[in-house]
């Protein structure tokens, strides 16, 4: 009897492993499962490049045309970005947006805030934040409208100098 029932709890157990995770879509998964769509266009920016690029505002002043103020604060910016990932999902097929938008509404958070939410004129974005005590260490923006795309910024910022960079990048 043993041994008709271990084959059947053990095939069981891994069918039921390969399904379960393919319907929940979490934020983290986004990204993995449409960057690499037919019609999307997406790029991984990793330490070294977000390295060069402030090399680039510190030295390259002049050429970029930035004010003293400007490049202050791309500076401060940078410093507390370690990756960021684009994924623009707008040269995909209906029937792929069609399935991205669906998966947005029934996307589970899974450690993330969500920090704010718009719809108007076909725009539906969330950003949401993932955090570690005061810090925030992740934001990721979905946008399943108009412009449909997914970006994650990695880094360590508190809500203050978030705010604070906001605010001057609106001036």
């Amino acid at each position: 009897m043993k041994r008709v029932f271990t084959p059947i709890f053990l095939s069981l157990l891994l069918l039921s492993a390969a399904v379960l995770p393919a319907g929940a879509q979490n934020v983290e998964s986004l990204y993995e499962r449409y960057a690499g769509k037919p019609g999307a266009e997406s790029v991984s920016v990793g330490q070294f490049w977000i390295n060069l690029a402030k090399l680039v505002v510190a030295f390259g002043q002049e050429e970029t045309e930035m004010s003293d103020d400007e490049t202050e604060v791309a500076l401060k910016t940078l410093s507390h970005i370690s990756a960021v990932r684009v994924a623009d999902l707008s040269g995909c097929s209906e029937k792929v947006l069609a399935q991205f938008a669906e998966d947005v509404e029934k996307c589970e958070l899974g450690g993330y805030v969500l920090l704010t939410e718009v719809h108007d004129d076909g725009d539906d974005a969330r950003v949401l934040v993932r955090k570690e005590g005061d810090l925030i260490t992740e934001m990721v923006v979905i946008s399943a409208g108009v412009d449909p795309a997914i970006i994650q910024i990695e880094g360590k910022i508190t809500e203050e100098e978030a705010a604070k960079y906001i605010a001057s990048s609106l001036e």
